[in-house]
This record gives structure tokens, sequence and C-alpha cells, in this order.
């Protein structure tokens, strides 16, 4: 009678196993690169942006609105490129150089990175409202790339353009509070006045109150050249004093303002004084306080364009 020995079965039997898993990938392989090499995926919230803005600018335009500002595009992309290609390598474009003022129809353009075909998008052609521009000059801010921790933010030790200008559809740029450049993330050194300077040349961005950033404004000069430092920020309540008499005019006043400094300056101070100057309001509108600062330290971003609405009874 015939023994088997158990151990050479169970090594036959990781033989196949192993057979079996090579012949397994070899037909998938045979699938992927041969039989069906690409598959059609779908990406949403594909952002469109105008092209041409300075051109338009030139002459006096802007742009008020998009009838579409993102659509969705269905894709055939390489099996071998699925996981490389995301949604932000997808670029949608306007070319608004020749709209002129009122409702324009224009094509949409959408550039795909390498491995990947549009076979499909959602907004063929958009309606661009073109209206008169306005021309404004603002203050330049920096801000950091990663803004995720809102106790330090980058201070600005020289620019070579303090102000810029800003244009735009006239609604929209009125919108914008100041210009900021995204710098890279650096830390704040604690208690340390001089700290780590960096330099940097960007590109300023037009945002509004809330540093948000508000699309289609041309910013003049295009970059900035700045050297900064990282600073610590803080909350601090405020003591206004009003000047002018105020019994005609209703107005709000803010309890707090965002300061920022070397730790060391702003780690004692609990309440900053400024002043609001109505002896000049003869209309309704914003007016901006007038702080009183020990040196090193400014106000921080989140409260540059803080100021006070008056409305004359």
């Amino acid at each position: 009678m015939t023994m088997t020995d158990p151990k050479k079965n169970k090594r036959i039997s990781r033989i196949n196993i192993a057979i079996s898993i090579l012949l397994a990938f070899g037909a998938w392989l045979y699938v992927v690169m041969e039989v069906s090499p690409t598959i059609t995926r779908t990406y949403s919230d594909i952002p469109i942006v105008c092209e041409g803005l300075d051109t338009l600018a030139d002459e006096g335009l802007g742009v008020r609105s998009l009838s579409d500002d993102e659509l969705k595009i269905k894709v055939r992309i390489e099996r071998t490129e699925v996981l490389e290609i995301h949604s932000e390598d997808f670029k949608a474009f306007v070319d608004v150089r020749n709209s002129i003022k009122g409702s324009n129809s224009v094509e949409v353009r959408v550039v795909a990175p390498s491995g990947a075909t549009v076979i499909e998008q959602s907004v063929e052609a958009v309606n661009v409202s073109v209206t008169s521009s306005l021309n404004r000059d603002v203050p330049v801010a920096a801000s950091f790339k990663d803004s995720s921790d809102d106790s330090s933010e980058p201070e600005i030790v020289s620019i070579d353009s303090p102000k810029v200008s800003i244009i735009g559809a006239a609604s929209e740029a009125r919108k914008v509070a100041y210009a900021v450049v995204y710098v890279d993330n650096i830390t704040p050194e604690s208690g340390n006045k001089t700290g780590y300077r960096k330099s940097y040349v960007g590109k300023p961005v037009a945002v509004d109150s809330d540093g948000e950033i508000i699309p289609n404004i041309v910013v003049r000069p295009e970059t900035v050249d700045i050297r900064y430092k990282a600073s610590s920020v803080k909350l601090a309540a405020l003591d206004i004093e009003i000047e002018g008499d105020s019994s005609k005019m209703d107005y709000e006043l803010p309890e707090s303002v965002a300061i920022k400094g070397a730790s060391a300056d702003i780690g004692s101070i609990s309440t900053v004084k400024a002043r609001l100057n109505l002896k000049d309001v003869t209309v309704s509108g914003t007016v901006a306080l007038d702080y009183e600062l020990p040196e090193g330290v400014t106000i921080a971003n989140k409260s540059l364009s803080q100021g006070i609405y008056v409305k004359l009874k």
C-alpha cells in the first residue's frame, strides 16, 4: 500500500496556488493592457476661470459674473493613470478678450492632463456679463499658504509695492478690502522680536473683508517682492473714544480687534485704544478706526478692514 507524503502534498499545493495567482494576474494584465486599457470617470466642481482679463481692463471693462462658475466632466482615463489624476488636474477656461459690454456667450475650454481625454462636459458655453470697470488702490497683506493655525500669521517687514491697483467690474471691485500674497509657512519664535526673515516673490490676489478671494479682478503689478516674518496673533478688547457730535448718527462699535507681533510684545496687551473721528462725516458710510498701538504691534489680517458703518439719521 502506497503512503502519501504529507509534506510533499503541501509543497505541491503551494506551487499550484502560486501558479493560479500568476495566471490570474496575467489574465488581469492582459485585460488592462489589451482588451480594456481605459476606464471612464466623472469629476465635479471644476472651476471655470477667465482668460484675457487684462485686455478688458485696458478697455475700461471688467467681468461682473458668469452664468456658471463650475462644471462637471466625464473623462476617459488610461487605467495605469487612474490613481495619479485628480479633479484639480483639469482646468476650465473662458477667453473673454473679445467680449463687449453686456452679455456674451463664450465657449468653455477644458484642458486635461496627460493620460486623460474629456468626452463630455456639463457646460459647453457660459454667459459672461461685462460692465464698466473700477480702478482702486488697496494695501497688500501676506497670509500663510496653510492658514489652518490662526494663532500666527506673516508680518511684512519690507515690500516693494505697499499698495497695488485692482481693476474689475465696479460692483466687484468695491468688495475688495485688500490684496493678499500667499507665502510659505514659518513659525514665530517665542519672545524673539527679530526672528527669522524670509523673502518671497508672489502674485497678490484681491480679497474681501473676510479674506475670501474676489474672482475676475486684475491686480497690478502682477507680482510683489516682500520680506516677512512670522508673528503671533491674539484678540484684544477695544476701548474706542468718539470724536465729534454723534447725536444724529447710528452706529455699532466692535468689541475687539485682532493684533499681531512678537509674543513678548502682545502677550501683556488686553485692551487696545482707538479713536472714531465723526467730525467730518456728512454722508452715511464706513469710517476707519485710528488705533493706538505700541511699537512692534500691528493689526492682524482679520481686522485690517474693520471700520464702523455710520448711518446719518
